[in-house]
Protein backbone atom coordinates (compact mmCIF):
# COMPACT_ATOMS: atom_id res chain seq x y z
CA UNK A 1 0.00 0.00 0.00
CA UNK A 2 1.33 3.39 -0.95
CA UNK A 3 2.07 5.63 2.02
CA UNK A 4 1.05 8.62 -0.10
CA UNK A 5 -2.46 7.20 -0.40
CA UNK A 6 -2.73 6.82 3.39
CA UNK A 7 -1.29 10.28 3.86
CA UNK A 8 -3.78 11.75 1.43
CA UNK A 9 -6.73 10.11 3.20
CA UNK A 10 -5.63 11.38 6.61
CA UNK A 11 -5.05 14.86 5.23
CA UNK A 12 -8.43 14.85 3.50
CA UNK A 13 -10.18 13.84 6.72
CA UNK A 14 -8.29 16.46 8.72
CA UNK A 15 -9.19 19.21 6.24
CA UNK A 16 -12.83 18.14 6.25
CA UNK A 17 -12.86 18.15 10.05
CA UNK A 18 -11.31 21.63 10.21
CA UNK A 19 -13.96 22.80 7.74
CA UNK A 20 -16.66 21.29 9.98
CA UNK A 21 -15.28 22.99 13.11
CA UNK A 22 -14.71 26.38 11.48
CA UNK A 23 -17.92 26.58 9.49
CA UNK A 24 -16.39 26.03 6.08
CA UNK A 25 -12.77 27.21 6.16
CA UNK A 26 -10.34 24.31 5.69
CA UNK A 27 -7.38 26.62 6.34
CA UNK A 28 -8.66 28.27 9.52
CA UNK A 29 -5.52 29.24 11.49
CA UNK A 30 -7.30 28.58 14.79
CA UNK A 31 -7.03 24.86 14.06
CA UNK A 32 -3.41 24.76 12.92
CA UNK A 33 -2.64 22.60 15.97
CA UNK A 34 -5.31 19.99 15.20
CA UNK A 35 -3.90 16.47 15.60
CA UNK A 36 -5.82 13.42 14.40
CA UNK A 37 -6.06 10.26 16.49
CA UNK A 38 -4.40 7.47 14.48
CA UNK A 39 -4.69 4.79 17.18
CA UNK A 40 -8.36 4.27 18.20
CA UNK A 41 -8.95 5.40 21.77
CA UNK A 42 -12.09 5.00 23.89
CA UNK A 43 -12.86 7.65 26.51
CA UNK A 44 -13.57 5.78 29.75
CA UNK A 45 -13.71 9.02 31.69
CA UNK A 46 -17.03 8.18 33.36
CA UNK A 47 -15.58 5.15 35.16
CA UNK A 48 -16.57 5.61 38.83
CA UNK A 49 -13.19 4.43 40.16
CA UNK A 50 -10.54 5.82 37.82
CA UNK A 51 -12.37 7.87 35.17
CA UNK A 52 -11.22 11.27 36.43
CA UNK A 53 -7.65 9.99 36.69
CA UNK A 54 -7.81 8.91 33.02
CA UNK A 55 -9.19 12.30 31.96
CA UNK A 56 -6.60 14.28 33.90
CA UNK A 57 -3.79 12.02 32.67
CA UNK A 58 -4.91 12.71 29.09
CA UNK A 59 -5.01 16.46 29.80
CA UNK A 60 -1.52 16.32 31.32
CA UNK A 61 0.14 14.48 28.41
CA UNK A 62 2.24 16.62 26.06
CA UNK A 63 1.77 15.49 22.44
CA UNK A 64 4.67 15.13 20.05
CA UNK A 65 4.91 17.76 17.32
CA UNK A 66 2.99 16.80 14.17
CA UNK A 67 -0.45 16.37 12.61
CA UNK A 68 -1.20 13.06 14.31
CA UNK A 69 -1.73 12.81 18.07
CA UNK A 70 1.05 10.86 19.77
CA UNK A 71 1.51 11.50 23.51
CA UNK A 72 5.07 11.90 24.69
CA UNK A 73 6.32 8.84 26.53
CA UNK A 74 7.90 10.71 29.43
CA UNK A 75 6.86 14.36 29.28
CA UNK A 76 3.85 15.99 30.92
CA UNK A 77 2.49 19.51 31.31
CA UNK A 78 3.16 19.50 35.06
CA UNK A 79 6.74 18.32 34.56
CA UNK A 80 7.48 20.80 31.75
CA UNK A 81 5.87 23.67 33.67
CA UNK A 82 7.91 22.88 36.78
CA UNK A 83 11.09 22.71 34.68
CA UNK A 84 10.25 26.15 33.31
CA UNK A 85 9.59 27.59 36.77
CA UNK A 86 12.83 26.30 38.20
CA UNK A 87 14.96 27.56 35.30
CA UNK A 88 13.78 31.19 35.36
CA UNK A 89 16.62 33.44 36.48
CA UNK A 90 14.73 36.01 38.53
CA UNK A 91 17.06 38.81 39.66
CA UNK A 92 17.18 39.21 43.44
CA UNK A 93 18.24 42.38 45.23
CA UNK A 94 21.95 42.45 45.99
CA UNK A 95 21.61 42.45 49.77
CA UNK A 96 21.80 39.90 52.58
CA UNK A 97 18.09 39.04 52.55
CA UNK A 98 18.14 38.62 48.78
CA UNK A 99 21.08 36.22 48.91
CA UNK A 100 19.46 34.25 51.74
CA UNK A 101 16.21 34.00 49.76
CA UNK A 102 18.13 32.68 46.76
CA UNK A 103 19.88 30.10 48.94
CA UNK A 104 16.61 28.87 50.46
CA UNK A 105 15.07 28.55 47.00
CA UNK A 106 17.88 26.57 45.39
CA UNK A 107 19.18 24.56 48.33
CA UNK A 108 15.93 23.78 50.14
CA UNK A 109 12.71 24.35 48.17
CA UNK A 110 13.63 23.00 44.73
CA UNK A 111 15.31 19.81 46.00
CA UNK A 112 12.33 19.12 48.27
CA UNK A 113 9.87 19.33 45.38
CA UNK A 114 12.04 17.06 43.25
CA UNK A 115 12.18 14.55 46.11
CA UNK A 116 8.40 14.64 46.60
CA UNK A 117 7.79 14.07 42.89
CA UNK A 118 10.28 11.20 42.93
CA UNK A 119 8.59 9.57 45.92
CA UNK A 120 5.19 9.72 44.21
CA UNK A 121 6.61 7.88 41.21
CA UNK A 122 8.50 5.48 43.46
CA UNK A 123 5.31 4.70 45.40
CA UNK A 124 3.64 3.30 42.28
CA UNK A 125 6.56 0.97 41.59
CA UNK A 126 7.06 -0.15 45.20
CA UNK A 127 3.35 -0.78 45.75
CA UNK A 128 3.12 -2.92 42.63
CA UNK A 129 6.04 -5.02 43.88
CA UNK A 130 4.67 -5.23 47.44
CA UNK A 131 1.18 -6.12 46.24
CA UNK A 132 2.56 -8.84 43.97
CA UNK A 133 4.42 -10.46 46.87
CA UNK A 134 1.33 -10.47 49.11
CA UNK A 135 -0.93 -11.96 46.43
CA UNK A 136 -0.29 -15.45 47.83
CA UNK A 137 -1.92 -14.46 51.13
CA UNK A 138 -5.66 -14.88 51.84
CA UNK A 139 -7.59 -11.70 50.88
CA UNK A 140 -8.35 -10.89 54.51
CA UNK A 141 -4.62 -10.84 55.31
CA UNK A 142 -3.60 -8.62 52.41
CA UNK A 143 -2.79 -5.00 53.20
CA UNK A 144 -4.62 -2.27 51.29
CA UNK A 145 -2.76 0.43 49.41
CA UNK A 146 -4.09 3.11 51.79
CA UNK A 147 -2.71 1.25 54.80
CA UNK A 148 0.65 0.56 53.16
CA UNK A 149 1.00 4.13 51.91
CA UNK A 150 0.07 5.67 55.26
CA UNK A 151 2.70 3.74 57.23
CA UNK A 152 5.50 4.12 54.71
CA UNK A 153 5.61 6.44 51.72
CA UNK A 154 2.79 8.69 52.91
CA UNK A 155 4.59 9.58 56.12
CA UNK A 156 7.76 10.46 54.24
CA UNK A 157 5.90 12.63 51.73
CA UNK A 158 3.92 14.36 54.48
CA UNK A 159 7.15 15.26 56.29
CA UNK A 160 8.62 16.70 53.10
CA UNK A 161 5.45 18.70 52.42
CA UNK A 162 5.64 20.28 55.88
CA UNK A 163 9.29 21.19 55.32
CA UNK A 164 8.46 22.61 51.89
CA UNK A 165 5.74 24.92 53.16
CA UNK A 166 7.94 26.11 56.04
CA UNK A 167 10.77 26.95 53.65
CA UNK A 168 8.34 28.66 51.29
CA UNK A 169 7.16 30.93 54.11
CA UNK A 170 10.80 31.73 54.87
CA UNK A 171 11.57 32.37 51.20
CA UNK A 172 8.61 34.72 50.80
CA UNK A 173 9.53 36.61 53.96
CA UNK A 174 13.16 37.01 52.87
CA UNK A 175 12.10 38.13 49.39
CA UNK A 176 9.85 40.78 50.91
CA UNK A 177 12.61 41.98 53.22
CA UNK A 178 15.00 42.15 50.29
CA UNK A 179 12.58 44.34 48.37
CA UNK A 180 11.49 41.71 45.83
CA UNK A 181 7.82 41.98 46.69
CA UNK A 182 6.81 41.73 43.05
CA UNK A 183 8.62 38.41 42.45
CA UNK A 184 5.97 36.40 40.56
CA UNK A 185 7.90 33.14 40.83
CA UNK A 186 7.36 33.02 44.59
CA UNK A 187 3.57 32.88 44.18
CA UNK A 188 3.86 30.39 41.33
CA UNK A 189 6.01 28.08 43.46
CA UNK A 190 3.47 28.33 46.25
CA UNK A 191 0.52 27.56 43.99
CA UNK A 192 2.25 24.66 42.25
CA UNK A 193 2.30 22.71 45.51
CA UNK A 194 -0.80 24.22 47.10
CA UNK A 195 -3.04 21.39 48.40
CA UNK A 196 -6.07 23.47 47.35
CA UNK A 197 -5.07 22.83 43.74
CA UNK A 198 -4.60 19.10 44.19
CA UNK A 199 -7.00 16.19 44.49
CA UNK A 200 -6.62 12.55 45.47
CA UNK A 201 -7.49 10.24 42.58
CA UNK A 202 -7.47 6.48 42.08
CA UNK A 203 -5.66 5.08 39.06
CA UNK A 204 -6.43 1.88 37.15
CA UNK A 205 -4.39 -0.19 39.61
CA UNK A 206 -6.37 1.14 42.58
CA UNK A 207 -3.54 3.36 43.80
CA UNK A 208 -4.61 6.65 45.40
CA UNK A 209 -2.29 9.64 45.07
CA UNK A 210 -2.59 13.43 44.86
CA UNK A 211 -2.69 15.04 41.41
CA UNK A 212 -2.79 18.66 40.30
CA UNK A 213 -6.23 19.72 39.20
CA UNK A 214 -7.59 20.22 35.68
CA UNK A 215 -10.78 21.87 34.44
CA UNK A 216 -12.55 20.05 31.60
CA UNK A 217 -15.66 21.66 30.11
CA UNK A 218 -18.32 20.65 29.28
CA UNK A 219 -18.53 17.96 31.94
CA UNK A 220 -17.88 14.61 30.28
CA UNK A 221 -20.43 12.61 32.28
CA UNK A 222 -23.19 15.17 31.70
CA UNK A 223 -22.49 15.23 27.95
CA UNK A 224 -22.44 11.44 27.81
CA UNK A 225 -25.86 11.22 29.48
CA UNK A 226 -27.25 13.64 26.91
CA UNK A 227 -25.69 11.59 24.11
CA UNK A 228 -27.19 8.37 25.47
CA UNK A 229 -30.63 10.01 25.55
CA UNK A 230 -30.37 10.93 21.87
CA UNK A 231 -29.38 14.58 22.28
CA UNK A 232 -26.25 16.31 21.11
CA UNK A 233 -24.49 17.99 18.20
CA UNK A 234 -24.41 15.73 15.15
CA UNK A 235 -21.22 15.07 13.19
CA UNK A 236 -20.93 14.35 9.48
CA UNK A 237 -17.71 14.34 7.46
CA UNK A 238 -17.35 13.10 3.88
CA UNK A 239 -14.25 12.52 1.78
CA UNK A 240 -14.43 11.28 -1.78
CA UNK A 241 -11.73 12.89 -3.86
CA UNK A 242 -7.96 13.01 -3.98
CA UNK A 243 -6.73 16.17 -2.30
CA UNK A 244 -4.31 17.21 0.40
CA UNK A 245 -0.65 16.44 0.96
CA UNK A 246 1.31 13.47 2.24
CA UNK A 247 1.50 14.35 5.91
CA UNK A 248 0.67 11.04 7.62
CA UNK A 249 2.23 7.60 7.36
CA UNK A 250 -0.18 5.50 9.47
CA UNK A 251 -2.59 3.12 7.76
CA UNK A 252 -5.95 4.81 7.27
CA UNK A 253 -7.91 1.56 6.97
CA UNK A 254 -6.60 -1.43 8.89
CA UNK A 255 -7.56 -4.47 10.91
CA UNK A 256 -6.38 -5.59 14.33
CA UNK A 257 -6.34 -8.85 16.23
CA UNK A 258 -4.38 -9.55 19.41
CA UNK A 259 -2.50 -6.24 18.99
CA UNK A 260 -1.31 -7.22 15.51
CA UNK A 261 -2.25 -4.63 12.87
CA UNK A 262 -2.63 -5.10 9.12
CA UNK A 263 -3.15 -2.18 6.76
CA UNK A 264 -5.47 -2.43 3.76
CA UNK A 265 -4.75 -0.86 0.40
CA UNK A 266 -6.92 2.06 -0.67
CA UNK A 267 -6.30 3.59 -4.08
CA UNK A 268 -7.12 7.28 -3.78
CA UNK A 269 -6.91 7.65 -7.55
CA UNK A 270 -9.99 5.44 -8.01
CA UNK A 271 -13.60 6.10 -7.02
CA UNK A 272 -14.22 5.82 -3.30
CA UNK A 273 -16.43 7.47 -0.72
CA UNK A 274 -16.14 7.64 3.06
CA UNK A 275 -18.73 9.19 5.37
CA UNK A 276 -17.98 9.61 9.09
CA UNK A 277 -20.98 10.41 11.27
CA UNK A 278 -22.19 10.46 14.87
CA UNK A 279 -25.41 11.54 16.55
CA UNK A 280 -23.46 13.22 19.35
CA UNK A 281 -20.12 14.98 19.06
CA UNK A 282 -18.30 17.25 21.52
CA UNK A 283 -15.14 19.30 21.96
CA UNK A 284 -14.07 19.30 25.61
CA UNK A 285 -11.88 22.25 26.56
CA UNK A 286 -8.86 21.53 28.75
CA UNK A 287 -7.45 24.06 31.21
CA UNK A 288 -4.97 23.60 34.08
CA UNK A 289 -6.12 24.38 37.60
CA UNK A 290 -4.99 27.20 39.88
CA UNK A 291 -1.49 25.74 40.20
CA UNK A 292 -0.74 26.99 36.66
CA UNK A 293 0.27 30.60 35.83
CA UNK A 294 -0.07 31.28 32.10
CA UNK A 295 1.10 34.88 32.52
CA UNK A 296 4.43 33.63 33.87
CA UNK A 297 5.08 31.66 30.68
CA UNK A 298 4.41 34.75 28.58
CA UNK A 299 6.45 37.10 30.78
CA UNK A 300 9.53 34.87 30.76
CA UNK A 301 9.12 33.07 27.44
CA UNK A 302 12.48 34.46 26.30
CA UNK A 303 14.09 34.11 29.73
CA UNK A 304 16.32 35.05 31.30
CA UNK A 305 17.09 31.44 32.23
CA UNK A 306 19.77 30.32 34.64
CA UNK A 307 23.15 30.30 32.96
CA UNK A 308 24.10 27.09 34.76
CA UNK A 309 21.06 25.24 33.42
CA UNK A 310 20.49 23.57 30.03
CA UNK A 311 18.29 26.47 28.81
CA UNK A 312 20.39 29.44 29.83
CA UNK A 313 23.82 29.28 28.26
CA UNK A 314 24.73 31.16 25.11
CA UNK A 315 24.51 27.81 23.30
CA UNK A 316 21.69 26.04 25.19
CA UNK A 317 21.47 22.26 25.23
CA UNK A 318 17.68 22.45 25.39
CA UNK A 319 14.84 24.78 24.43
CA UNK A 320 11.32 25.16 25.78
CA UNK A 321 9.44 26.08 22.60
CA UNK A 322 9.19 24.82 19.04
CA UNK A 323 9.18 21.31 17.51
CA UNK A 324 12.09 20.11 19.68
CA UNK A 325 11.04 22.01 22.80
CA UNK A 326 10.50 20.58 26.26
CA UNK A 327 7.16 22.40 26.37
CA UNK A 328 6.28 22.49 22.67
CA UNK A 329 2.55 21.75 22.88
CA UNK A 330 -0.27 21.49 25.38
CA UNK A 331 -3.68 19.87 24.73
CA UNK A 332 -6.42 22.51 24.58
CA UNK A 333 -9.50 20.68 23.23
CA UNK A 334 -10.24 16.97 22.86
CA UNK A 335 -12.87 15.98 20.28
CA UNK A 336 -14.88 12.79 20.63
CA UNK A 337 -17.88 11.08 19.04
CA UNK A 338 -20.54 8.87 20.60
CA UNK A 339 -21.37 5.66 18.72
CA UNK A 340 -19.81 6.79 15.42
CA UNK A 341 -20.64 5.20 12.07
CA UNK A 342 -18.55 4.95 8.93
CA UNK A 343 -20.06 4.28 5.50
CA UNK A 344 -17.44 3.27 2.94
CA UNK A 345 -17.65 2.63 -0.79
CA UNK A 346 -14.43 0.88 -1.81
CA UNK A 347 -12.76 -0.83 -4.71
CA UNK A 348 -13.66 -4.49 -5.19
CA UNK A 349 -10.30 -5.62 -3.84
CA UNK A 350 -10.47 -3.42 -0.73
CA UNK A 351 -14.10 -4.34 -0.07
CA UNK A 352 -13.37 -8.06 -0.31
CA UNK A 353 -10.31 -7.84 1.96
CA UNK A 354 -12.21 -5.91 4.61
CA UNK A 355 -15.14 -8.33 4.55
CA UNK A 356 -12.87 -11.34 5.02
CA UNK A 357 -11.14 -9.84 8.04
CA UNK A 358 -14.45 -8.87 9.65
CA UNK A 359 -15.75 -12.40 9.18
CA UNK A 360 -12.62 -13.64 10.94
CA UNK A 361 -13.53 -11.60 14.02
CA UNK A 362 -10.90 -8.92 13.64
CA UNK A 363 -11.34 -5.27 14.59
CA UNK A 364 -11.90 -2.95 11.64
CA UNK A 365 -10.27 0.47 11.93
CA UNK A 366 -11.15 3.33 9.59
CA UNK A 367 -9.53 6.65 10.37
CA UNK A 368 -9.81 7.34 14.13
CA UNK A 369 -12.66 4.86 14.74
CA UNK A 370 -12.64 1.14 15.56
CA UNK A 371 -15.44 -1.41 15.21
CA UNK A 372 -15.97 -4.97 16.42
CA UNK A 373 -13.27 -7.43 17.39
CA UNK A 374 -12.66 -9.04 20.76
CA UNK A 375 -13.10 -5.91 22.91
CA UNK A 376 -16.10 -6.36 25.23
CA UNK A 377 -17.36 -2.80 24.75
CA UNK A 378 -17.53 -3.35 20.98
CA UNK A 379 -19.19 -6.77 20.94
CA UNK A 380 -22.51 -5.33 19.71
CA UNK A 381 -21.04 -3.25 16.88
CA UNK A 382 -22.62 -3.96 13.51
CA UNK A 383 -21.41 -4.23 9.91
CA UNK A 384 -23.83 -4.11 6.98
CA UNK A 385 -22.39 -5.30 3.65
CA UNK A 386 -23.81 -4.28 0.28
CA UNK A 387 -21.99 -6.49 -2.21
CA UNK A 388 -23.70 -4.98 -5.23
CA UNK A 389 -22.50 -1.45 -4.48
CA UNK A 390 -19.28 -2.48 -2.69
CA UNK A 391 -20.46 -0.52 0.33
CA UNK A 392 -20.06 -1.32 4.02
CA UNK A 393 -21.67 0.54 6.92
CA UNK A 394 -19.97 0.10 10.30
CA UNK A 395 -21.80 1.23 13.44
CA UNK A 396 -20.53 1.47 16.99
CA UNK A 397 -22.90 0.37 19.75
CA UNK A 398 -20.41 0.98 22.54
CA UNK A 399 -21.36 3.17 25.49
CA UNK A 400 -17.84 4.60 25.44
CA UNK A 401 -17.22 7.55 23.09
CA UNK A 402 -14.21 7.40 20.79
CA UNK A 403 -11.64 10.19 20.73
CA UNK A 404 -11.04 11.41 17.18
CA UNK A 405 -8.75 14.44 17.44
CA UNK A 406 -6.98 16.84 19.79
CA UNK A 407 -6.45 20.56 19.27
CA UNK A 408 -3.03 21.24 20.74
CA UNK A 409 -1.91 24.74 21.68
CA UNK A 410 1.53 25.84 20.56
CA UNK A 411 3.27 26.98 23.71
CA UNK A 412 3.86 29.33 25.44
CA UNK A 413 0.33 30.19 24.32
CA UNK A 414 -1.13 33.66 24.21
Amino acid sequence: MADDDNATLWQMLRQEFVSFLSGGNQNDARYAGLQMITTPTEALWDNPQYGKWLAWSFANAIPLWGKSYIPSADNTVTKAYWTFLTNIDVPVPNNEAGHLANTVLHEQILPLVDEMESLHSQALVEWEDYNCHQSCLPPEEQESFDSWFARDMGTRISTLETQYHNYLVEYTSLSNRAGATSNPVSQALSDYNNPAYQQTLTNEQGVKLSYRTWNLQPNFTSWLKEAESGHGTALRLEISKNSGDASFANGFISTERLNAYHSLSINTQSDFNLIFAASAFVGIKIKPGGWFHQNLLLTYKHGPFKASGPYGSSRPKAVFWGPEGTYALSPAVVYMAYQPTVQAILSEESYSSLQKTQNAGETIIIGPFAFGGDIASRKNDTAVWDDQNLQVTLSSKSQHPQIMAVLSQVMPGN
